[in-house]
């Protein structure tokens, strides 16, 4: 689909009634996104077992079966909380600004999980089976409304969702994801800095960098926002909020016809910020990582 088309109705889906329900039959239907295709839940197999595997590191093994986890951006099936308690996460609160998930999808992808991760899947029949399963589900609410205790949380993370979320709302999720974690813990974020609507399309995935923030406003709405924002803005707005961070960016070739075009708002990048298409940040707390406060 031409992707003027797809912001197209996207932007309608955002102001007719009822547009999250036509939003997901379109998904289930039309789409074919959902549930999720094996391929993409071995993906977020992967993002869980990553995951686990840094708070493993930071935390200890014995302690990770009385870890709190939270999450941002849950999402329609809770995959990567399901598998991270499977791995032995002792709890996780899924936390997000529209309500979501489905059950039907939780259990789908809880016998993906754990047929991947060779346990036996939980019997997810109800949102109390949920909660009994180790997962408190929070929707809509944001991190700031749940108003979790300081020093709480042993690790807050995200898979593929600080990209939708507007730069003033990230300083403050920052702001609060410092006041939650404990001092040893640690946040993890998995990003995708590619235009979102180049997926199996063929087109180039830095398109959006072409566009001024007026001109591509049209084409974001709440269906399918993302805040353009690059790598290196990312690694300021967590070091600005006092944290330590490590990243693992993956990087493309520059391509020239993107340099050529490229809008006045991002010629103050270099090319390797430019074409950085996603990346694993881990911010730790500046005091636990250096004993120093900022």
């Amino acid at each position: 689909m031409y992707w003027k088309t797809k912001a197209g109705i996207f932007r309608a889906l955002s102001v007719v009634p009822f547009g999250d329900h036509i939003h997901y039959l379109l998904q289930r239907t039309v789409t074919r996104e959902l549930p999720r295709r094996p391929e993409h839940l071995d993906q977020l197999v992967t993002a869980a077992r990553t995951l686990h595997a840094d708070a493993q590191g930071r935390i200890g093994e014995d302690d990770l079966g009385k870890a709190m986890f939270v999450e941002v951006g849950a999402g329609r099936d809770l995959a990567v909380a399901i598998a991270l308690r499977l791995l032995g996460v002792g709890h996780v609160a899924s936390i997000d600004i529209t309500r979501l998930a489905k059950l039907g999808l939780i259990r789908h992808a809880a016998g993906h999980m754990a047929e991947r991760l060779g346990t036996p899947a939980p019997e997810i029949r109800s949102w109390e089976d949920l909660e009994a399963f180790g997962i408190t589900y929070r929707a809509p609410e944001t991190l700031q409304g749940v108003a979790l205790p300081i020093g709480s949380v042993d690790c807050f993370f995200s898979v593929d969702t600080l990209e939708h979320i507007p730069r003033e709302s990230l300083v403050e999720l920052f702001t609060e994801a410092g006041r939650i974690l404990t001092s040893s813990g640690l946040s993890v974020h998995f990003i995708d800095y590619s235009d979102h609507y180049a997926r199996n399309s063929g087109l180039s995935r830095f398109n959006f960098l072409k566009f001024t923030a007026a001109q591509w406003r049209p084409y974001n709405s709440r269906f399918h926002y993302v805040n353009r924002l690059r790598h290196s803005e990312y690694v300021a707005l967590f070091s600005g909020q006092g944290f330590k961070v490590e990243a693992s960016p993956d990087v493309e070739p520059p391509e020239p016809d993107i340099l050529a075009a490229l809008a006045p708002d991002f010629q103050g990048f270099t090319e390797r910020d430019l074409f950085t298409t996603r990346a694993k940040i881990i911010a730790r707390p500046f005091e636990f990582s250096t004993g120093v406060q900022p």
